[in-house]
């Protein structure tokens, strides 16, 4: 019914990785240690924040994280579900499908390769005017 998903830094803005969408497609709640502006990119919804049962010095307060999952009946749990299903087809979801993570990479890849041709166009530009000079 729960999965704990703690991204690998949680305080670093719009890191955001597979965990949470595996505990998605597990169909469980997760629980989620998370990039500081998440609500950005999934509703809070669809997830618990792990933040939310800190204490002031930075303490999983286990009591308070115990009560809440023990708090969360069918009804509840199947509400989060719905979230989850309604956030998944949303298109704010799309960007992180692997369709939209090769796009991204091919993209950053051919940005590169052109950085890398006007570097070699300088190059050979700054061998002409050298050259021109003599």
């Amino acid at each position: 019914m729960f999965v704990f998903s703690p991204e690998n830094t949680g305080d670093v803005p719009d890191y955001i990785t597979e965990k949470i969408f595996h505990g998605f497609q597990s169909r469980n709640i997760v629980i989620y240690l998370r990039p500081p502006n998440i609500d950005k990119y999934i509703p809070k919804e669809c997830y618990l924040d792990l933040r939310d049962f800190l204490t002031a010095d930075g303490n999983l307060d286990t009591k308070k994280l115990n009560q809440k999952l023990n708090s969360i009946d069918e009804a509840q749990y199947n509400e989060y579900m719905a979230h989850i299903r309604k956030f998944l087809a949303s298109d704010q979801a799309k960007q992180f499908q692997p369709e939209a993570f090769v796009a991204t990479f091919a993209q950053a890849v051919l940005e590169a390769a052109r950085d890398v041709s006007l570097c070699y166009a300088l190059k050979d530009l700054a061998f002409d005017i050298t050259h021109f000079k003599r």
